[in-house]
């Protein structure tokens, strides 16, 4: 009888066979039990990086949606291979990502600035991504349409930059966040 432990459930967890699921970007101490004798592995998970190329975005105004005095915008970029709706609907495969915007401004567009994650709403800032149990996502997120069913990586932490030159945006982000769930 072999008894496995992680030193860390957070960053990786270990089965009773042994078997290894990296669940976030650190060091663990993977350790093997059977009697007096044991075994240990450090394991160092390196956090995935990508990068994305999103060739057109849209922007919904939300007012004050929810509560905290500021203006609400929900920002959507795309891959050139995805293709919405004046709905919003979704189609095609490739990535999308959500961006809820809180705004201290009267005016209905977005300002230029830097944006950081906030769970209460600041000015300049950003909701993290969340889920209800009717399977909506809510918040920021990364998300995968695939086969029609969209694959979620909840945004957690990051900060978003907006800069407006003449008629364009030029946004960058630097972001991480959990799995989150398949939506057909």
């Amino acid at each position: 009888n072999v008894k496995w432990t992680s030193s860390d459930g957070a960053i990786a967890s270990v089965d009773k066979n042994g078997l290894v699921a990296a669940l976030s970007a650190g060091k663990v101490l993977i350790t093997a039990v059977a009697g007096d004798a044991y075994t240990e592995c450090e394991i160092i998970i390196d956090a995935g990086k990508a990068n994305f190329n999103f060739s057109s975005a849209i922007a919904y105004y939300y007012g004050d949606v929810y509560d905290f005095g500021t203006k609400n915008f929900v920002l959507q970029m795309f891959e050139s291979t995805i293709n919405f709706d004046e709905k919003g609907n979704l189609s095609g495969e490739g990535f999308i990502i959500n961006f809820s915007l809180n705004l201290d401004t009267d005016e209905q567009k977005i300002s230029n600035g830097t944006y950081k994650l906030s769970e209460t709403g600041e000015s300049l800032s950003f909701f993290p991504g969340s889920f209800s149990t009717s399977s909506n996502e809510y918040g920021s997120y990364l998300g995968q349409l695939k086969d029609n069913t969209l694959s979620i990586l909840t945004i957690k932490a990051g900060e978003l930059k907006i800069e407006k030159n003449e008629e364009n945006y030029e946004i960058t982000f630097s972001v991480t966040g959990e799995r989150g769930f398949l939506r057909p």
